[in-house]
């Protein structure tokens, strides 16, 4: 993906790069395997691990998210674009007036 290659430009060290990736997608990738291997009881403990886990990574991932300020300011603009292309005139609201289309 992008962010590989992106790496592959920096001066970031493999061995920093290799522990950063095997930390964040490894109890994810643990927590699949173990879901997928209790669908048939969902209610076992590796299925309840496995949720929390699961929840907990995507909780910390958008509070983590929305502490970034390039983040949020980016929302923000993007917000702003998509509220102005979605005006509806007035008219098109109301029913007053006619329709130069």
């Amino acid at each position: 993906n992008a962010v590989n290659y992106a790496v592959g430009l920096t001066r970031v060290p493999v061995l920093v790069f290799a522990l950063g990736t095997a930390i964040g997608t490894a109890p994810r990738a643990f927590a699949y395997t173990a879901l997928g291997g209790t669908l048939g009881d969902l209610t076992s403990w590796q299925s309840v691990a496995a949720v929390t886990v699961l929840v907990v990574m995507g909780a910390a991932g958008l509070w983590l998210g929305g502490r970034d300020p390039e983040l949020r300011a980016a929302l923000r603009r993007r917000r702003a674009r998509g509220t102005r292309r979605r005006a509806v005139p007035a008219e098109a609201v109301t029913g007053e007036g006619e329709r130069a289309d």
